[in-house]
């Protein structure tokens, strides 16, 4: 109500969404200025001559001397009241000529255009992130949205941003510049030293009791949730759990296990974004080098005995979480997160029942997936690690000792390397990538080094927080990881053959990784970085860069980038999909691809794409894990066809093209695709089965009629 002698307001233009989707670039970005809806607005020239100098970077000389013009030619032209998007765009054209061109201004204003918050805000399964929505996911985005922008103009240079944008490199989780990559523990740190104070959280001693300690290790992984931008890694989980489970009794042992899956898994959903994820590695046998440490007990004292003590209680631990994971939720869907790895830390062993159904379990959900670790071990951001080199077996008598992280993971775009060269050879512009790639991680580097230099009081404080006059953790001591996406692409390339066979693009691709392991090697020592090669954990990346170049490329290589007839979208594979549309037998795909476990790579794994979720016969179980170890697999997974209802979550086998939910009859059903490390739902407008899933081979199309063989276990 006005009060009386006060003008009325004025009526302000309500437009629809899609009346503010169709307004120019000009008139979203005038926001900064104020709306450009109120007519009457006044522009604010030393506000527009601060935004020029602080962030258009334009000299102080240049600003004045235009933003002079324009007010000397406002009053020729008799224009009292001027639209902020009109002066906004005369100052563009006007530092244009005198040669200053200005970048896009979303990425300079740190703005968002009122169509991405209303997508975010509003649509089901959030603005293309494939994650379940909720406000809290929205805030993410948005702010995600506003640190890449950040990261454009205050972390990275130019000449790295181009390549970034261009395609040529991925700079990973670059909306959340201000967190490390990764990073990898163990629970021996939590049960020796408790819980930090952080902030106004009050700290906590070691745990006493196995529930408590859990409730410590939710917490502690929820803190690094809010400081590490991709995956936690918890390494021999259940191994160093087991002073504490082995005094419950058989009820006890199966509520806690159930306990720990919902816990985790209510971490994965409660921010309903694709953010950091969390892996707990489970030891199906004990560790060797695990057998004499001694074993952390309550309270964080020392107990009278060794881990190898307690190997029958990881026997009866194990059977229980199998047990779980095979129940699943009250519903009967099953546990997709956390991510689940067990461990064969022996290489022969004697088959039981608990192998068949360890097996059986995983063909079924394609979770967990089987790691043969009897050699070597993958530790996250740590790399692939020896299991037989002094300074793990050093390290593992104090398992709380052993953690690491990386501050950047970049993946690099090996076809374009090819497409650069021209005449002077793909080795060549690998060595201009990489200078550029040095540059990212130095950038990142200094960028983190700020922010952990504030100590207690800073924005990573908890990374900061020091035990037994330590550190958590240490800039010295951080890894860097490279990934690399589209070498079939490049082997296929430089074979000048698109038919190439099986085995001709595997050898070609083996000699590439021989040359980019070198390269590697050398850039860790010019600069001294630890640094490492991995397998990419999030295949959208191959399909951005795969998009760009086929607008670049499309002409000529489109056979290529569209290989497979009725594909829609071109994607480059991961190095383990580098055979995935090649139709062989799954002992000719463990022969070809161990080839490809030898080499030093981390995060690599075998698939089996499978249209059944059941094992064609009980003995086959058996003969795919020895085969698997006899061949070198480090790493097995099982992925069978299954769709997801969009209204109950309900996750079901694609068994004859079902079209409803069997769980609500719901005829939202969407297919269940698969992305490298986890499962993720692939709503109607992202990729999966659409694409390439299609002519992604599955083993159990052709009936295996061939003898059980004995492979000694």
């Amino acid at each position: 109500m006005n009060r009386p002698g006060e003008p009325k307001p004025a009526q302000t233009e309500v437009r629809s969404a899609a009346q503010i989707d169709r307004l120019s670039e000009s008139h979203q970005h005038a926001s900064i200025f104020g709306s450009d809806l109120d007519r009457g607005q006044v522009m604010d020239f030393n506000r527009l001559e601060a935004w020029l100098l602080h962030e258009a970077n334009i000299p102080s000389g240049i600003a004045k001397r235009a933003l002079a013009t324009i007010g000397g030619k406002l009053a020729v032209l008799g224009l009292e009241q001027p639209s902020p998007a009109l002066i906004l765009q005369w100052t563009i054209e006007l530092l244009a000529q005198m040669g200053y061109s200005l970048e896009e201004p979303s990425r300079q204003a740190l703005s968002l255009s009122l169509q991405t918050v209303e997508w975010s805000i509003y649509h089901p399964t959030g603005a293309l992130s494939g994650a379940n929505q909720n406000p809290e996911a929205t805030a993410q985005k948005l702010a995600s949205h506003i640190k890449t922008q950040y990261a454009s103009k205050r972390v990275f240079q130019k000449d790295v941003w181009e390549a970034h944008e261009k395609g040529d490199l991925e700079i990973m989780h670059v909306g959340e510049i201000d967190r490390p990559d990764a990073i990898f523990l163990t629970p021996d740190y939590v049960k020796l030293y408790g819980l930090p104070a952080n902030g106004r959280a009050p700290g906590a001693g070691p745990a006493k009791r196995a529930q408590v300690l859990l409730s410590h290790l939710i917490r502690f992984t929820h803190e690094l949730r809010c400081h590490i931008a991709g995956t936690i890694h918890w390494g021999f989980f259940n191994t160093l759990l087991l002073p504490f489970v082995e005094e419950l009794s058989d009820k006890e042992l199966n509520q806690f296990t159930q306990q720990l899956f919902f816990e985790f898994a209510q971490l994965e959903a409660t921010r309903g974004v694709a953010g950091s994820r969390v892996h707990l590695d489970f030891d199906f046998d004990l560790p060797p080098y695990l057998a004499a440490t001694q074993a952390i007990g309550p309270n964080g004292q020392a107990t009278n005995r060794t881990y190898g003590d307690y190997e029958n209680t990881l026997t009866r631990f194990n059977e229980v979480v199998l047990d779980v994971m095979e129940r699943g939720d009250f519903r009967g869907c099953p546990f997709l997160n956390p991510h689940i790895c067990f461990h064969f830390n022996q290489e022969t062993q004697n088959w039981s029942p608990r192998h068949q159904k360890l097996v059986e379990l995983a063909a079924r959900w394609g979770q967990p997936a089987l790691s043969f670790s009897h050699a070597t071990r993958d530790c996250g951001p740590l790399g692939r690690c020896s299991v037989r080199q002094a300074d793990w077996l050093r390290t593992l008598r104090n398992p709380s000792q052993l953690r690491g992280f990386s501050t950047c993971t970049i993946a690099l775009n090996l076809p374009r390397l090819f497409w650069q060269s021209q005449d002077m050879g793909w080795e060549m512009a690998l060595e201009q990538q990489l200078s550029l790639v040095a540059s990212a991680i130095r950038q990142k580097r200094m960028f983190l080094s700020r922010l952990m230099a504030y100590g207690p009081r800073g924005p990573l404080r908890f990374l900061r927080h020091r035990h037994a006059n330590q550190a958590f953790l240490k800039m010295e001591n951080a890894m860097q990881t490279l990934q690399w996406v589209g070498l079939g692409e490049l082997a296929d390339l430089a074979n000048r053959s698109l038919g190439a066979t099986a085995s001709g693009r595997l050898e070609k691709g083996l000699g590439i990784l021989d040359r980019l392991n070198k390269s590697v090697h050398l850039l860790g020592l010019t600069h001294k970085w630890k640094i490492h090669a991995a397998d990419i954990g999030d295949e959208t990346v191959g399909y951005r860069m795969a998009a760009l170049d086929l607008k670049s490329h499309g002409g000529t290589h489109a056979p290529l980038l569209l290989p497979h007839s009725g594909q829609t979208e071109p994607c480059y594979a991961s190095l383990s999909q580098l055979l995935a549309d090649q139709e062989l037998d799954w002992k000719e795909r463990f022969r070809l691809e161990a080839k490809l476990h030898a080499q030093p790579l981390a995060h690599l794994e075998t698939v089996l794409f499978a249209e059944k979720p059941q094992l064609a016969e009980p003995l086959l179980a058996q003969r795919l894990v020895s085969g698997a170890v006899q061949s070198g697999i480090r790493q097995l997974r099982i992925v069978p066809d299954m769709k997801s209802c969009m209204d109950c979550f309900w996750l079901f086998h694609d068994v004859g093209n079902q079209p409803s939910c069997p769980q609500c009859n719901s005829s939202l059903t969407v297919d269940f695709g698969w992305n490298q490390s986890q499962f993720s739902p692939i709503p109607t407008w992202c990729r999966g089965k659409r694409s390439e899933w299609q002519y992604r081979h599955r083993y159990d199309r052709r009936n295996e009629t061939e003898e059980q063989k004995s492979f000694g276990w």
